[in-house]
């Protein structure tokens, strides 16, 4: 019969507890650890702008730290406790005696194995003197081993069942040992067991699993509320633009702004009269008549009335400050949420396009981007960029737009010298000019490089019709003005000019055609993105005859050079553009001349073994190009995971927002579009983590038919109100091959004939039956 043994001293107890402990530890210990933001040597050198909404938001910080601090030292308190008690267990534990699992007589009489029968009586009698009850040294338990120990070595058919069974008293019971106490199950304490087992398992467990759930039905994974986002669809989902303040009256009615879903959001019978006179004297534009639903809402209305005082810098009194704050920090979140349903807007109208559901317009996916931009710089959209400056005003602004100069952006402030950048600030102290220059140096300058390809193809560079697009865009991220050299003027040498042409739209042309028109041409001085090109004046223009013979002279050699590559160049497509080199490229191009011209040489006496090694070598190189583009596609998803991974845990660059509640980040949101038909061609693809280099990639299907289509690649800030230039490049997009099955021919003919020869078979049979039949 089996036996259940309880852990009596609690050694194997012990082990269950110490295990569960860790257990518990070491996610809670990974949970709790405070993690500081690390700073790099970069961020610590620049200047910290001392304007007053950054004064005012250290400032608020500097409030938060002693809290901060306080809540860091008591997790690290509690992280010290739990592993002292975790040392202690485990000292305890390891040094716990454990009972012998194997009875052995001689160990207990203190005897080596193999002693004479005189020498275990002497041991026995020391022994039992010793721990004889009746004696001060006694102990009854152990003078009872004792016994039992001289009776398994003394008596024969003790001595027998020891050496058999392991015991000195025969075979016992089959035992199961179970590493709890056994007062836990003892009788006494059977009724706070369970009670305890009740109120975890049947109480706290189902209400914790009942609140998590009814919580988390009414969230969606973004944790925006469902309720948001069908009012997100609904109003989203109409024709044409939706402009900036209609953005702002349907991001401002989200259900989060209400207090029976936010505690942080508070009703207070004095708000509407604060409101309303607010509306009254400095918010004339507010819009506050809207009878629509939901946009007459209560919470709606409220929230509608904030944000337009703080886009307006309208002061607000401490309450709906605080209601102001919660509005401000769950906004990017709303955002992000918009530009979802708007993404998925645009794949359900292409996917079932007579369902009712129109396809957004792009101007409506960049008006949201806007829209982030001015919460995040405390501005509306028709005011100047350049007021993301500290210290500007509109009456020094007045200075940057005269007959001589035009300057409507940041990136045009910055293209000045020092001496044209300090006169036009001329009325800022020391203290102010050098903080304009600290946010100049923290601001982006983004240098775009798109290259247009067909991945998992043999002509990568040759889109076909329903074959998927990869526009890969590779984005590099420098400082708007440098600090060694910011007190110099931007000079308009070689390297500078190249470094704009790369940053100006893409060419459509292929690299041949670039360099013919390299050698006909001069390099002339690019303009930048911002600046307007420069009108000639009239008037004869001064050139002398040597300069005109020079230029035909030009003129003649790259006309003999047109001639000489016209079959070539008519014969090749205008592919998207690529990042090669142009070593690279010419390599390729003489490649290409190599295997136009082998034809004609095969037609000559004895080129048979010519064939056979340029054929060998042509498959050396298949090969080697094979397993280059198998190591390059390797690479490509070894990035995508380790993006996927870090997507997280990496930062970008801080923003200069001083507005704005919380530290924010620099976030691009990356798309390719179609402007004449004004639709999105590839969705926004959001790039959270550019500190140096990011690369994204953008899919999506070629066109159905053959021709020509003009896209462009443009990126966009959610933190800064600088346009961008777009990147254009056109598509070329050709009829697709037809399948070759020519291979499968003498296949299906030998399957006809396995087919005919077996149905023959099968007619002899049937034949040979009826004979046989009609014999009988």
């Amino acid at each position: 019969m089996a036996q259940i043994e309880y852990d009596e001293s609690g050694a194997t107890f012990s082990y269950f507890l110490l295990s569960a402990f860790a257990f518990l530890l070491i996610p809670i210990t990974y949970f709790l650890w405070p993690r500081g933001a690390v700073k790099s040597a970069e961020e610590t050198v620049v200047r910290v702008c001392q304007c007053d909404g950054c004064i005012r938001k250290s400032h608020k910080k500097d409030t938060k730290k002693p809290r901060e601090l306080w809540w860091r030292r008591i997790r690290y308190a509690c992280i010290a406790i739990g592993w002292i008690l975790f040392a202690l267990m485990s000292y305890r534990t390891f040094t716990m005696e454990l009972e012998t699992v194997e009875y052995d007589p001689y160990e207990i009489l203190e005897i080596s194995r193999g002693a004479e029968m005189a020498e275990i009586r002497r041991q026995y009698r020391k022994l039992s003197l010793l721990y004889h009850p009746d004696k001060d040294t006694g102990n009854q338990d152990k003078f009872m081993k004792i016994a039992k120990a001289y009776e398994a070595l003394t008596d024969e058919e003790s001595r027998k069942n020891w050496e058999e069974y392991g015991n000195p008293d025969g075979p016992r019971a089959t035992s199961f040992g179970i590493a709890l106490p056994s007062w836990i199950v003892s009788q006494e304490s059977s009724i706070w067991v369970l009670l305890i087992y009740v109120g975890l398992f049947m109480v706290a467990l189902p209400t914790a699993v009942g609140v998590w759930w009814y919580r988390s039905i009414k969230y969606s994974t973004a944790n925006v509320l469902l309720d948001t986002q069908r009012l997100y669809f609904y109003c989203l989902n109409r024709k044409g633009a939706v402009d900036v303040k209609t953005l702002l009256m349907v991001l401002t009615s989200a259900f989060e702004f209400s207090s029976r879903h936010s505690s942080k959001i508070k009703e207070r019978p004095t708000d509407d009269a604060v409101l309303s006179e607010i509306i009254k004297t400095s918010l004339p534009y507010c819009n506050m008549k809207v009878q629509q639903q939901p946009f007459c809402y209560p919470h709606a209305r409220k929230s509608r009335a904030l944000m337009h005082a703080y886009l307006t810098h309208v002061p607000l009194p401490g309450p709906l400050n605080e209601d102001l704050q919660h509005i401000l920090i769950t906004s990017p979140m709303l955002l992000q949420e918009m530009l979802s349903v708007l993404k998925e807007l645009t794949v359900f109208s292409m996917i079932y396009p007579k369902r009712g559901v129109t396809t957004p317009a792009v101007e409506t996916f960049e008006n949201v981007m806007k829209l982030s931009a001015m919460i995040a710089q405390c501005m509306w959209e028709t005011q100047s960029s350049l007021f993301q400056l500290p210290h500007l005003t509109a009456e020094q602004l007045r200075h940057f737009h005269t007959r001589k100069r035009h300057i409507h952006s940041v990136n045009d402030f910055a293209a000045l010298s020092k001496e044209q950048r300090r006169k036009l600030l001329k009325t800022l102290t020391d203290a102010e000019y050098q903080d304009v220059l600290a946010v100049m140096f923290s601001y982006p300058s983004l240098k775009v490089v798109v290259d247009v390809k067909v991945l998992d193809d043999e002509e990568q560079n040759k889109i076909t019709v329903g074959s998927v697009v990869t526009v890969a865009v590779e984005l590099t991220r420098t400082p708007l003005l440098e600090q060694d050299n910011n007190d110099e003027a931007p000079e308009e040498d070689d390297a500078a000019v190249n470094e704009v042409e790369t940053i100006l739209p893409v060419e459509l042309e292929s690299e041949d055609k670039k360099d013919d028109k390299k050698e006909d041409k001069k390099i002339t001085k690019v303009t930048k993105a911002w600046e307007k090109p420069k009108r000639r004046k009239k008037g004869p223009t001064k050139s002398t005859t040597k300069g005109k013979a020079k230029k035909k002279v030009v003129a003649k050699q790259s006309q003999q050079h047109k001639d000489t590559e016209s079959e070539h160049s008519e014969e090749e497509d205008i592919n998207p553009p690529n990042t090669h080199s142009k070593t690279d490229h010419h390599s390729n191009h003489v490649r290409n001349r190599i295997a136009d011209i082998g034809p004609a040489v095969t037609d000559k006496p004895n080129a048979k073994n010519s064939d056979e090694e340029s054929n060998a070598e042509q498959s050396e190189e298949y090969e080697d190009d094979d397993e280059k583009e198998w190591n390059e596609l390797q690479k490509e998803m070894k990035q995508k995971n380790a993006t996927k991974i870090n997507y997280k845990q990496s930062t970008s660059w801080p923003v200069h927002a001083p507005f704005f509640p919380e530290e924010k980040q620099e976030v691009w949101w990356v798309y390719v579009c179609d402007r004449k038909k004004k639709i999105m061609i590839a969705c926004p693809e959001r790039v959270a983590s550019l500190r140096e280099v990011e690369k994204v990639q953008l899919q999506f299907p070629a066109p159905s038919k053959p021709g020509s289509y003009n896209y462009s690649v443009v990126v966009k800030s959610d933190s800064y109100l600088d346009t961008i230039p777009d990147f254009p490049f056109k598509l070329k997009v050709e009829e697709a091959k037809e399948i070759a099955t020519d291979q499968w021919k003498d296949l299906l003919e030998e399957e006809a004939e396995e087919e005919a020869f077996e149905d023959s078979d099968q007619e002899d049979g049937v034949s040979d039956n009826d004979s046989s039949t009609s014999d009988e």
